[in-house]
Formats: C-alpha cells, structure tokens, sequence
C-alpha cells in the first residue's frame, strides 16, 4: 500500500476513503488469463455470463473450473445487487453480498458450505479488472492495514509474515469494507435511464400537437428519469 494515494468522499453514511480492493488484500488473480469483461450495456454489463454459473454446475459435477472464474461469474449477480442501492451510499459489506449471493446462487453451490472465496474473485475482478465496483471504508488506509495484520495474526500468530491466499482471502471480514458500483457505472445507468425521456422531448419538439400540454409539461419539467409511466407512453404515441 505504500505510496497509494488516498482519496476521501462524502456518502451518507460519513466520511469514506476509496482504496485498492486486491492490493489491499492480495493482488493475485490466479494463473488463469482475467476474464474478458463484456461490456454489453443495458441495466446489467454482465448479462451474458448470467447463464455460466447453471451451465458450470450442471456439466461440470467435479469443480474442476478455475476458482477465480467461477468467482468471476458471479458479477452478474452482484451487479444486480448492488444497482438498487442508493447512489451515494456505501453500499453493502462482504457479509451482505454474501448472503445475497446464496439467495441468488441457491441450489447451483449447495456442495459448497462457503461461497465467500468466490465472492471475493468477484469483487477483484469488479473492482480491480472491470472497474464496475468501486471499494470504500470509513477507515482510512493505515488503520486498514492495521486491522489486516491483528486479523493475520490472530489467525495465524505462529507465521506474522505470511501472505497466503487464504490468509488474505479471508482478512476483509473482519473490516468495515463497503462495496458499490462505480462513478461510471453509475453515470452510465443515469444516461440509460434518460434514453426514453431524451427520446420523447425530441420527439414533441418534432410535433408538438402529437401530445397534450399536460403531458409536454411533465416531460419538460423532469431532468432525469420519468416519473411515471404516462411519458413513456408519449413515446408509444409516436409508434
């Protein structure tokens, strides 16, 4: 962690502090190649991966698939997640997306008591490859790293140099670490969620008399989304 710059926000829930998920807990992504990220836009980047995790457990009954692949894959779950939590919030801790990925996961890991090494490949490679979750503490990065060593030592006193995966793969839990997603995924739902407004201003510019003026002054009157279902029926009027 030395020399990583340190950078403050405002959530919330108080002053948080930005940081490196896998340094700060180990930077180590496995001997396989990263997974490509897809990039597919729309609500979830990640939705043509949804179907990996079904396909692995059912033709694959040995686990023989790379651990932080596996682990990758839940990325569309955990974007699903974390998309209804509240922008400027902190968002949820590792005990919370866990939890949430058993419900989501449910009978394709019950061979597995604990899903937790997956989730953390998950959260490397958001946070780390794929830049779609973004990792803060109300800890800044020395009392991290401090908290990181009393939970490397008091669960292995006998070996205070080690830096083994599991080791490290399992020092988050003991930390307030929050996840989210990132500002530019944020900014990127924000334009997909105008797309239908932008639409149908351009549209009653086009054509003013397609629409009543109550309507044209609902639409012009909002800055974002909609606010119901009547505006998006101005586009339907169009169609």
């Amino acid at each position: 962690m030395d020399g990583e710059q340190e950078v403050e926000i405002e959530h919330i829930e108080g002053t948080s502090y930005l940081f490196s998920y896998a340094r700060t807990f180990g930077s180590r992504f496995g001997e396989h190649a990263p997974l490509r990220f897809p990039d597919a836009g729309g609500p979830n980047p990640y939705e043509p991966e949804r179907e990996y995790l079904r396909v692995w457990a059912e033709t694959d009954p040995a686990h023989d698939s790379a651990l932080d692949h596996v682990g990758g894959w839940f990325a569309v779950h955990v974007y699903d997640v974390l998309c209804g939590l509240p922008e400027r919030s902190r968002g949820l801790d590792k005990a919370g997306l866990i939890a949430a990925m058993k419900l989501a996961t449910a009978g394709l890991l019950d061979s597995f008591n604990d899903v937790r090494p997956f989730v953390y490949h998950c959260l490397k490679r958001g946070c780390e490859l794929d830049g779609t979750i973004e990792a803060s503490s109300p800890m800044n990065l020395r009392e991290l790293e401090d908290a990181k060593m009393e939970h490397i030592y008091a669960w292995s006193p006998n070996a205070p140099d080690s830096s083994g995966d599991l080791l490290l793969d399992n020092a988050d839990d003991a930390h307030d670490v929050y996840f989210n997603l990132s500002p530019r995924e944020r900014a990127r739902l924000r334009r997909l969620r105008r797309m239908p407004v932008v639409l149908a201003r351009r549209l009653v510019l086009k054509n003013p008399g397609a629409v009543s003026v109550e309507a044209q002054r609902l639409l012009f009157a909002r800055q974002d989304a909609p606010a119901s279902d009547a505006l998006f029926r101005v586009v339907v009027g169009f169609l």
